[in-house]
């Protein structure tokens, strides 16, 4: 896990809470809040309270990934510690 954050999508009235950014091997990708159960061999499992179909999940996460980033850079410039993004403009998914 890179960060835990909020997504507010204002033209939607919908904010998702905890979600976090994980960065594997260089993949990056967004997990929404989930539940941690056990599975039947009892390894744990992750139940997550939202659901995208795979393509508008990959445009979601491309599209708030950039806004991270752009964000990240924006708090280093200026030494804020937790960055704040918002999206005014027609978001692609």
């Amino acid at each position: 896990m890179v960060a835990g954050f909020d997504i507010e999508i204002e033209q939607w009235g919908v904010t998702f809470r905890n979600c976090t950014l994980f960065d594997k091997d260089g993949n990056k990708w967004i997990s929404f809040p989930s539940k941690k159960t056990d599975g039947p061999d009892g390894k744990p499992r992750y139940f997550s309270y939202v659901t995208m179909d795979k393509e508008k999940k990959i445009a979601f996460d491309k599209t708030a990934i950039a806004l991270l980033d752009v964000e990240a850079a924006r708090a280093q410039a200026s030494n804020n510690v937790a960055p704040v993004a918002s999206v005014n403009d027609e978001v692609p998914w």
